[in-house]
Order: structure tokens, then C-alpha cells, then sequence
């Protein structure tokens, strides 16, 4: 099995990884309201809320686009304002009229719609959009990350492990010295090492390496670990990106062996606007929830995936209008 195969299915793989996040944001409200769903929601529970390792696909795939990006034509800038352009314009469309619903028209307040639009209410207590200003900060560092694994293409898989062990420590330090701290950021911070792994995959799928043997074993077993529910929030996280490494390399594999075109279109579809897919439903998950319509029931979670599909092409379409006139 080669690791190009990640990026001949990238698109599918990452409309999987879309449905997943979507889904596991239906049951995790599933789960917050056991008590007043019927007994087959509840059943599909336990299924539907390992969902959450979509991110993790999300994170490896980003970092093997990066890699490709940059390997093309190694420009800081254009690399900087292509990423800025696919980020903020989608999140500015979606974020300011939600933020301005939230917190000034709910909440009276101008000062909480200043902190939660620039992301400084991370910091503090509010995770809606993480991922946003997340996979931003990634964007950021991936220059001198690709700098440092690949400047002289020697040693690429020492310096790897010294980048992911770094992490790790760092991370392992603050989880125990300051541990506040680490709760606050921690679905960020946890996610790092996976991105640097996608960067590190993205030098493997340019030159179309073979999966050794050690990674598709230990990466496909760790899935097998997936009903373990860990106390340790450090612990499953690092878990997590393991399973979605295995994750990753079944489902492509699936893909490749399985040639169901319809199925491929639907999900190179869903894959290629599943940024803006993941902000709307969000958003409207959190409008539903502050009119009482309850998004755990599953109908009126579909009425929330019917409203994302729709705000998608709008958003496009803007999008789209807004990305030209930045190129002008």
C-alpha cells in the first residue's frame, strides 16, 4: 500500500471525515440529553460519537496539502495569503453575523463579540470555532516546520520524532505544572502533533512511498482500542490521532478497491466545501439551541444540515465574488 493514496482520494477522505465531525456533533448533544431520546438514537450513541477523530483526518490531510502547496513553489507570501484567503473570508461570512446574533443581540454585549470574532475567548472559555484559529497558527508555523524537517533532506525521520517528542514534553509539562491552562487549550494543543505528522506524510505521498509495515499495523490496531474510554483526556487524544492515521489508510484503501463513482462524487463534494460545512453547522447548532429548538432530536438536527447545505453554496457564491476582487 502506498501513501499517495491519500492524495488521489484526499477530496473523498476529507467529505468522510466532514460527515463524521457533523454526525458526532449530533450525538454529543445525544449524549447531553440521554434522558429524553428515544432508545434507537441512544443506541446509535455509541456509534456516532467516535466522530470526533475526523478532526484528526482533517489535520493529517491539511498537512500533506501544505506540504504539496509549498513543495510547488516555496513563496512565504503566497503560501500565507492563498491560506488566509480559504480561511478568513468563509469564517468572517459566518462568524460576524453568528457572533453578532450571540453576543450582541442576545447578550448586550459589544466587548464579548470583539473576544469571540478574534478568537481571544479561546483563551478563556470559548471553543466554538476553535478549529479556525487553530489550523490558522498551523498555517503559520508550517513554513518553519517544512523548513526544519526538509531544509536538507537528511535525517527527515530523526528530526520528525524530535519535533513530535518536543511537543509531547511540552505538552506533558503544562498538562502537569499548570494543568487550568492545559484544560483550556488542550483540544488544540493535543492536535499539533498531527498536523506535524501530515507534514511529515506529505514528503511520502510526493514521492510515493510504500506504508511500512510497523505504521499500518500499530495504526490499524490502535482502532480496535476505539470503545477504551480513557481518563486521561492527554492520553486519548494522542490515541485518537493513531486511530486516525488507520482510519485514514483503510478508508483510501476502501476507496481504491471500491470504485463506486456516485458515492466518490458525493463525498469529493462534501470534502471540497467542508470548511464552510463545518462552521455552519456549528453555528446553527448553537442558534437552534438558543430558540429551544433541540438539535439532539434528529429531526430538527436534519433541518440544521438542510440549513448548512443551503448557507454552503451562499457562502460560496460570496466567497468566490470576495476571492477575485482579493487576487485583483
Amino acid at each position: 500500500m502506498n501513501w499517495n493514496l491519500l492524495s488521489k482520494y484526499r477530496s473523498e477522505l476529507m467529505g468522510l471525515a466532514t460527515i463524521a465531525v457533523v454526525l458526532f456533533h449530533f450525538f454529543e448533544e445525544v449524549g447531553q440529553h440521554a434522558s429524553e431520546v428515544t432508545d434507537t438514537v441512544l443506541h446509535l450513541y455509541n456509534f456516532g460519537r467516535y466522530g470526533y477523530i475526523g478532526v484528526e483526518v482533517f489535520l493529517i490531510v491539511s498537512g500533506i496539502g501544505c506540504y504539496y502547496s509549498i513543495r510547488k513553489n516555496f513563496n512565504k507570501k503566497e503560501f500565507y495569503k492563498k491560506r488566509a484567503k480559504r480561511i478568513l473570508i468563509p469564517y468572517l461570512l459566518i462568524a460576524v453575523p453568528f457572533w453578532l446574533y450571540i453576543d450582541v443581540f442576545l447578550n448586550k454585549s459589544i466587548e464579548e463579540f470583539i473576544y469571540d470574532l478574534t478568537g481571544i475567548s479561546f483563551l478563556i472559555d470559548t471553543k466554538t470555532f476553535w478549529y479556525v484559529f487553530f489550523i490558522l497558527i498551523m498555517y503559520f508555523l508550517f513554513p518553519l516546520i517544512y523548513k526544519f524537517l526538509f531544509g536538507k533532506e537528511k535525517d527527515i525521520f530523526l528530526k520528525f520524532m524530535f519535533i513530535e517528542l518536543l511537543v509531547a514534553f511540552l505538552t506533558i509539562i503544562l498538562y502537569v505544572e499548570m494543568y487550568d491552562v492545559f484544560d483550556l487549550i488542550e483540544i488544540a494543543l493535543t492536535r499539533v502533533p498531527i498536523f506535524i505528522f501530515g507534514v511529515y506524510t506529505g514528503h511520502k505521498v510526493y514521492n510515493n512511498e510504500k506504508v511500512s509495515f510497523p505504521i499500518l499495523f500499530f495504526s490499524i490496531f490502535s482502532i480496535f482500542l476505539i470503545n477504551i474510554d480513557f481518563d486521561n483526556q492527554l492520553v486519548m487524544r494522542y490515541i485518537n490521532s493513531v486511530q486516525s492515521i488507520g482510519f485514514s489508510l483503510i478508508m483510501v484503501k476502501i476507496f481504491d478497491i471500491v470504485n463506486l463513482k456516485n458515492i466518490n462524487r458525493f463525498l469529493s463534494f462534501v470534502g471540497k466545501y467542508s470548511f464552510e460545512i463545518y462552521l455552519l453547522h456549528i453555528a446553527f447548532r448553537r442558534v437552534f439551541d438558543s430558540l429551544d429548538i433541540r438539535p439532539y432530536e434528529w429531526n430538527n438536527y436534519l433541518m440544521i444540515i438542510l440549513l448548512t447545505v443551503l448557507f454552503t453554496w451562499l457562502v460560496q457564491l460570496v466567497t468566490n465574488t470576495k476571492s477575485k476582487k482579493v487576487y485583483k
